[in-house]
Order: C-alpha cells, then structure tokens, then sequence
C-alpha cells in the first residue's frame, strides 16, 4: 500500500494546479457547478495525456475572465462519486457546465481551439439573423437553428433552449417573416423554428415550451450523416441508437456517401448514421473484420453491447442498404464482436494490440501491454492488502 501512496503522491505534485482553475471535489461539485459556466476537467493524477494537458488548460483559464467562465479540475481517483456519476470513461474527460445541466466537451485541446470554445460559451447565445447575413451565419460545422417570428415569449423561450445548446449548436433569430420565402413556398402561419442541416429544412410548430423544443433540438443535434471522429464519436454512438457506419476512402467514394445520407434520411429514427475515413483507421475497422479492400461498404455498430452486424455481401445501392438496415432491425443478421464486459473490454484491448503489432507500432503495442499489466498488478496489489487487513480483524 506504500507504494501505491507513493506512487500518487509522485503524481499529484507532477499534475499541477493554477491559481485559476478551480479544484473540485465530490463536496463541493454540485454547489459550485450549480451557478454559471464552468469548463471542467475529470483527470487522474497518473494519466500521461492528463499532464500533457495541464499546460494548455491552466494558460486557458489564464485567458479568460473568471466571471465569464470558470476552468476546474477533479481527480476522479479520490472524487470517485462525482466520476461515476458523470460516466466518466477516460482521462482527461471535459465537460461544459451551464447552470448544473453538463454537456460534454466536443473540440480539440490546443490553446487555440480551447479559447474558441471559451469564446463561442460566453457569446450571446442567439444571432441576430436578417437577408443579407443569413448565409454568413449558417455553419457547416454546427447544425443550424433560425427562429423567425415576432412573439416575444417565444423569441425568449427561444433564447433559453438556446442558451443550453449553443456550445456545440448554432442559433440564429430573425423577426423578417418574408425571409421563409427563401426556404418553402408554403404559407406558414406563426413563429417557427427552422432546422437547417445538410441542404435540408425541417420545421418546428410544435406548443412553445421549453421542454418539448429543446427535445425536438436534442432529436436533430446531429447532421443526417457525420464524419465521425474522437470528438463525436460516443456522442453518436452512445446516442440511444445503433450506429451504422460507411467506411470509406473520401477521396474515391464520394458518391457512395451520397446514397448513405439518402437512406439515413429515412432511417434516421431507427438508426444513428455516421461515416469513417477507413484509410486513417485501418487498424481499428480490422477489429469489426472490416479490410481496405470492403470499402466501401456499410455495418451497424452497438456500442453499448460492443458488439456490431455486417454482411459483406451487401449491394452498394439504396435498395442493398436499406434491406441491410431492416434485416439489422428485424434481427436477422446475428451480432460480432467481444461483446461489454470485463471479458469483451480485455479482449478488445488484446486485439488493439494484435493490430498495433500488424502495423509495425511496436512501442504502441508494448505500451499498451505493459499498461494492461500494471492494471492487473495494481489490482492484485489491492486484493491482497483487503485479504490481509481482513485476516487481521479475525
């Protein structure tokens, strides 16, 4: 147990604090992330990417008006209450408090990208919207949201569903009815809020409250079809839905994406949709049986079971997918994969380093051995100093 003590004492004082972050704790957590905006960072003191991270955090928080928003850090190791509530799954994990409502944190983590985070959060939430600034304010990185009416409950209601999203949505008001001539033909009575994603329009007029909005928001967050990457990618896939995922080389397969986001149109309420450059991850598309020679091609992904569906025998057409998707729905295609567990969580740690070792990362691959036993060790450690202090109570 000694060495265990020292071991975290040697890494607390690596992991250093600046005097802007704010150090929070399973005691204070909910009371200080209850009021204002806070960009929080869950780490554990022996986490090597946590360390590289503390730099670029501290001299973002040193950049940013405290009373504008406030940086903070946990140690979920000693605040293992807060961590598991939060579903923390990997270090260093941030996440964006409004209010106490938490959403996780989507960008990158240099300097750069952590300040236009900072600059996008303490932003007026809504964007004032008019015929000659509409095309400037639509985004392609960000789903779009226009409210156009005259309403002010509605307009503030708005603001406030807003105000909750706006960290990784985009949102805009305008009070220029006449600029829906530019999206329908259709003679719309009443406020409205415009859904403009991948070329398409969806309309909510639904009952103004902020509940059923901000659900019809959280239903659409998504683009039809998104290039997945490690900001989005548990976004997605944990969604509440099953993913099906397009690998392909972007360069060659252009056209192939274009029948995927057709059918995702339509399958977007069974199914999440989300599409890979598989020529950047060969190595992990192997683990889900799935070669540079396939693409392009399409499988289904469950992440919470671990599991995935795939029939390599699928047309490369709407007709093919579609029957693929209904036969995935209907249960006809039997699942692959390590499956959740501990067992399936250590036999996909086994295959990442088999494939580390098939694409020449030795250091990858004897890095991640090396750190699969010390988590056995650490845990036998743990064992045995139990067995023994129960030993000494008899």
């Amino acid at each position: 147990m000694n060495v265990h003590l020292s071991i975290l004492l040697f890494a607390l004082c690596l992991h250093s604090v600046s005097a802007n972050v704010v150090v929070l704790t399973d005691a204070n957590f909910t009371e200080q992330t209850s009021q204002g905006k806070w960009l929080v960072e869950f780490y554990a003191p022996w986490c090597p990417h946590c360390h590289h991270l503390d730099p670029i955090f501290s001299e973002a928080s040193n950049r940013v008006p405290e009373a504008k928003l406030k940086f903070a850090k946990l140690d979920c190791t000693t605040s293992t209450l807060v961590a598991n509530a939060q579903g923390i799954r990997g270090y260093p994990t941030l996440k964006y408090f409004r209010g106490g409502i938490s959403s996780d944190y989507k960008g990158g983590r240099s300097i750069e990208e952590l300040l236009a985070f900072a600059k996008k959060v303490v932003s007026p939430p809504v964007t004032i919207v008019n015929a000659q600034s509409l095309s400037s304010f639509r985004q392609d990185d960000f789903v779009n949201f226009l409210f156009i009416g005259t309403d002010p409950k509605a307009k503030e209601m708005f603001e406030k569903v807003a105000d909750l999203h706006h960290d990784y949505l985009n949102f805009g008001y305008c009070s220029d009815k006449s600029i829906l001539k530019k999206f329908t033909n259709e003679n719309i009575a009443g406020d409205v809020v415009l859904l403009l994603n991948d070329g398409d329009l969806e309309i909510f007029q639904g009952g103004w409250n902020p509940e059923e909005l901000s659900r019809w928001i959280e239903e659409r967050k998504f683009h039809v079809l998104a290039k997945l990457t490690s900001k989005n990618f548990d976004d997605i896939t944990y969604s509440g839905k099953k993913t099906a995922i397009a690998a392909v080389d972007p360069e060659m397969h252009q056209d192939y994406l274009e029948i995927v986001k057709n059918v995702a149109k339509l399958y977007k309420h069974k199914f999440s949709f989300g599409w890979m450059n598989g020529t950047k991850l060969r190595s992990y598309l192997r683990s889900h049986s799935i070669h540079v020679s396939d693409f392009p091609i399409l499988y289904v992904y469950d992440a919470p079971e671990n599991v995935y569906y795939l029939d390599k025998k699928t047309p490369r057409t709407a007709e093919g997918i579609t029957a693929f998707l209904n036969a995935v729905d209907r249960g006809e295609i039997s699942a692959a994969g390590p499956g959740s567990g501990f067992f399936g969580m250590a036999k996909s740690v086994v295959f990442d380093i088999i494939y580390a070792v098939e694409d020449h990362s030795l250091l990858f691959a004897i890095f991640a051995l090396l750190c699969v036993l010390f988590c056995f060790l650490f845990w036998y450690c743990d064992a045995g100093d139990e067995e023994a202090l129960s030993k000494k109570k008899r």
